[in-house]
């Protein structure tokens, strides 16, 4: 019986893995009055800062998408090499800070750089980058969007408010400064893969037994 529980727990604790999917932040709506510029038709700098609460479990996030439900003829892309970032903020979402920097994590990763040219804006739309390892259990995931060669306001994409548990932090560019608004973000799907843990210490004992009973087991069959 001892040795049918080992081969099962070693077998269980071996391929253990947490299975990551998906997550939607916030709902894509058409409501046109649930919609805003930043950061893909206005503003040179953006943070958005999602709630650790949103996630059950670490994520890789491997491509973020955004939604255009109110297709509205004239929506088009700002024209602009777009910097995308991902870090775990140091500041909740409800505390956003007016300078950029110091909402940002030690662990911040540029995800990706794309050129965006000035075509419309399409109902979904994505961007892949190099995968971030993300941990709700360390604080509030910050997305941010840094542009070169802005040119105003041109298009206009999914945001949610009331009751959404995000804010953002952006400056338009036009000598203004940075401005604040919590419990409003653009909508973002978080395109996952799964995360395999580091196995604890008990995993690699008990497969570090399974191994050696398995050996003693063969060195008797070959002494017979």
């Amino acid at each position: 019986m001892f040795k049918r529980s080992l081969i099962v727990a070693i077998t269980v604790l071996s391929c253990a893995s947490y299975a990551a999917a998906d997550v939607i932040l916030g709902t894509p709506t058409a409501d046109p009055n649930l919609q805003d510029c930043v950061a893909f038709g206005c503003a040179v700098q953006a943070q958005f800062i999602y709630d650790s609460s949103y996630f059950a479990n670490p994520i890789s996030i491997t491509e973020l998408q955004f939604y255009n439900s109110f297709e509205d003829p004239g929506d088009a892309f700002d024209p602009s090499t777009y910097t995308f970032k991902l870090a775990t903020a140091t500041h909740d979402y409800l505390t956003p800070d007016a300078v950029f920097a110091n909402n940002v994590g030690a662990d911040v990763h540029v995800f990706t750089t794309v050129a965006v040219g000035s075509g419309l804006i399409p109902s979904v739309f994505s961007f892949a980058g190099a995968p971030f390892l993300y941990n709700p259990a360390l604080g509030d995931l910050l997305i941010e969007i840094d542009k070169t060669g802005t040119t105003g306001f041109t298009g206009f994409t999914d945001y949610n408010n009331d009751g959404f548990k995000a804010s953002r932090v952006f400056d338009l560019g036009d000598g203004s400064g940075a401005a604040i608004d919590v419990n409003f973000a653009p909508v973002v799907k978080l395109i996952a893969r799964d995360v395999t843990p580091v196995p604890e210490p008990m995993t690699l004992t008990l497969t570090g037994l399974g191994l050696a009973y398995f050996a003693r087991q063969l060195k008797k069959k070959q002494s017979r």
